[in-house]
């Protein structure tokens, strides 16, 4: 994190990355097009107010990191938007933070937490899971980024919680439980790399770092009382409402 009084980083997405960043604009825009609830606001009202801000980005110029991410972020917490856009707005800012357009510390907590609250309307059970999927690749692309340790940790252990929550829920899918441990694996294994990393203290010796999670916390099952991946999947009723919320 940014010491205090210092300004975060404000960093303008590359001119070399820009053309990707359209493309996603572009993949994003198609979807939210395919809605009635879109199309119609467009013929009817001008362009939606969440469809402009993403294709606001194909005239953008001298975008800074935060300003790009900010329409796709917009998509995912919306009520309005249903599981396919805010799957495509999570897919777009996993591909833009796995390519390195988006790195800046400011555009990468926002993300996080953009995804950790992500909302749409409830469908299909399975397409739903396969949202909370893209959930998964999305913060774990976040947090294990260069600077994804460097998020403070109220924001980590708040993602922490969430993916035990879903690992617990024993009405989501196998499968989705499965990969909600994956995810947990991964972003673990890299936040207490870089815990080693950590200067010394005065003594010499390494700082203490206390992590502390809500009582509340579901507690982590060990990979063996999982049931295998693939068995009974989808067999499961009901939908992880503690990780999407549904739309009022």
């Amino acid at each position: 994190m940014a010491a205090s009084g210092e300004q975060p980083d404000r960093e303008k997405v590359p001119m070399s990355c820009m053309e990707m960043l359209r493309e996603e604009a572009i993949a994003v825009a198609t979807v939210m097009r395919q809605n009635t609830r879109f199309a119609l606001t467009s013929r009817v009202k001008g362009e939606h107010e969440l469809l402009k801000g993403v294709t606001d980005i194909l005239r953008g110029r001298d975008l800074t990191e935060e300003e790009a991410v900010a329409p796709f972020i917009a998509v995912m917490v919306s009520s309005e938007t249903t599981g396919s856009m805010t799957g495509a707005a999570l897919a777009a800012t996993t591909r833009l933070v796995d390519s390195h357009v988006v790195t800046s510390q400011c555009a990468l907590q926002q993300l996080l937490q953009a995804v950790v609250s992500c909302q749409f309307e409830e469908t299909d059970r399975s397409d739903d899971e396969l949202v909370i999927m893209q959930m998964l690749e999305a913060v774990t692309a976040v947090v294990t980024s260069p600077k994804g340790t460097a998020l403070g940790s109220e924001c980590l252990v708040h993602t922490v919680e969430t993916l035990l929550r879903l690992i617990g829920e024993s009405r989501c899918s196998t499968l989705l439980r499965h990969s909600a441990f994956s995810s947990l694996g991964k972003m673990l294994r890299r936040i207490f790399t870089d815990l080693r990393a950590l200067p010394p203290d005065e003594d010499g010796g390494k700082a203490d770092v206390t992590i502390t999670m809500s009582p509340s916390t579901a507690a982590i099952p060990h990979p063996a009382d999982l049931p295998p991946a693939g068995a009974n999947v989808g067999e499961e009723a009901g939908a992880p409402v503690d990780v999407v919320q549904q739309a009022g």
